[in-house]
């Protein structure tokens, strides 16, 4: 995977990329879909790797899951070292799941020793069910942190491929020498062409 990045003429270091949020919101599902392309079976040891080009980069990704560590305080401090982006998600059909958001932005700053960016994303999945939570309200609590927001489905795919675009083009921000940072917004803005797709937008 290494090789083809470096024969791709990028960069050879795997990038750490972490999904969290409360059980059974799709962490798990949204790397199968993006990385293997499936969903509805499967499952995830540590990371998945993915190779990406955005733009005239190449990049390794390891695409970090947090599942059976849902209880705050139970992710351990390693998982967030070196972090370059974070995916933070939520189930839009359990209001619960959205509450709990700022719960999960305090936990990754209580070990901002370890996070090393401020490369973020607020993902608002299972777009392609009936929600509890509005497109509006997400777009609103995002905008609280100057964090991008996207709205995706596991199970169709939509949105999928953006929150990792979006990720990825906030690597530019982060360096390999930057020191911890705490939650402060990302330097990235969402896309303000969108478009609707089955209840999801689409960046």
């Amino acid at each position: 995977m290494a090789a083809a990045a470096a024969a791709a003429g990028g960069e050879q270091t795997p990038k750490k990329m972490i999904m969290v949020g409360d059980m059974h919101v799709g962490k798990t599902s949204l790397i199968l879909r993006y990385t293997e392309n499936t969903f509805g079976s499967g499952s995830v040891e540590d990371f998945k790797p993915k190779t990406v080009t955005v733009g005239k980069k190449t990049h390794l990704l390891h695409v970090w899951d947090t599942a059976g560590q849902e209880l705050f305080g139970t992710i351990t401090s390693s998982v967030y070292r070196k972090a370059k982006g974070i995916a933070y998600i939520y189930d839009v059909t359990r209001e619960e799941t959205f509450r709990n958001l700022k719960q999960w932005m305090d936990e990754v700053n209580r070990n901002y020793n370890e996070v090393q960016t401020n490369n973020f994303v607020i993902v608002a999945n299972k777009c392609d069910l009936p929600a509890q939570v509005s497109p509006e309200e997400g777009q609103k609590f995002a905008d609280q942190y100057k964090v991008p927001f996207i709205q995706a489905s596991a199970k169709s795919g939509n949105g999928v491929e953006a929150i990792f675009t979006t990720l990825v083009k906030g690597l530019d921000t982060v360096k390999e020498d930057d020191g911890p940072q705490r939650l402060r917004g990302s330097s990235g803005t969402p896309n303000n062409k969108q478009k609707k797709t089955g209840g999801c937008v689409i960046l």
